[in-house]
């Protein structure tokens, strides 16, 4: 301003007008510089934008080949020959059984089809035999020799569920599980499996497997059905 008023001094309107105008131009340079240091700033502020979202793209495709290469290491060790072998047999159910092993089969050399098929026969008898094992009398907890429970398990006697011993007859996994479920349901038990893995000599952990199998077979409505019928 000090341009502006030494020219004013003089009352000249001319100078008046130059020392606005000059201070006008003045103003519109440092206006413009500001502006040019803005539009500056915006491309290096861009810049740095690019780069960070490149890094994070990066970052994000790293982290997603990882987790591929984590499940292709998981279905790697799923489909190793013995544990495809052990899924496939330990199907309860037969068709559904030889389902599988079709579809399997239809991924694998001509050559290796009949091995699966010996490998799968081998170990269905072989769980079979087990399970034929695990049938022989056990010893009979303390908490099912209460009057109610004895009731309760000579009604699935009379019924032909179990034999004079309290032991299953011809019932799948799935259903020993359910038999076992509803026994100790009605007597307000906890310890459904170490109970009944003791009278049934099966392990607790297995009787308990055959239970979240049973869940998903509609057929086991059916048997649910007929248990609540007899021991209501």
């Amino acid at each position: 301003m000090s341009d502006f008023n030494n020219e004013n001094d003089g009352g000249n309107p001319k100078n008046e007008a130059r020392a606005f105008a000059k201070q006008y131009s003045n103003f519109l340079n440092v206006f413009g510089q500001l502006d040019d240091e803005n539009e500056k700033l915006k491309e290096e502020l861009a810049v740095k934008n690019a780069k960070i979202e490149e890094q994070q793209e990066t970052i994000d495709r790293l982290m997603d080949e990882q987790e591929q290469s984590k499940k292709d290491d998981e279905w790697g060790q799923r489909l190793t020959f013995e544990a495809v072998v052990e899924e496939i047999a330990s199907n309860e159910d037969a068709a559904q059984r030889d389902q599988y092993r079709r579809f399997i089969e239809t991924m694998l050399p001509q050559k290796l089809v009949k091995v699966l098929r010996r490998a799968v026969k081998k170990r269905v008898k072989e769980l079979n035999e087990e399970s034929e094992e695990q049938q022989e009398p056990g010893t009979i907890p303390t908490k099912l020799k209460t009057e109610e429970a004895k009731e309760l398990m000579s009604s699935l006697v009379d019924e032909g569920i179990l034999d004079e011993n309290w032991q299953p007859i011809g019932l799948s996994g799935s259903e020993r599980a359910l038999v076992a479920r509803a026994v100790c349901e009605h007597l307000g038990l906890k310890e459904v499996w170490q109970l009944f893995g003791q009278l049934w000599n099966e392990k607790p952990e297995t009787l308990r497997s055959y239970l979240n199998k049973a869940l998903d077979q509609k057929k086991s409505l059916e048997f649910q059905d007929k248990l609540k019928d007899i021991l209501d």
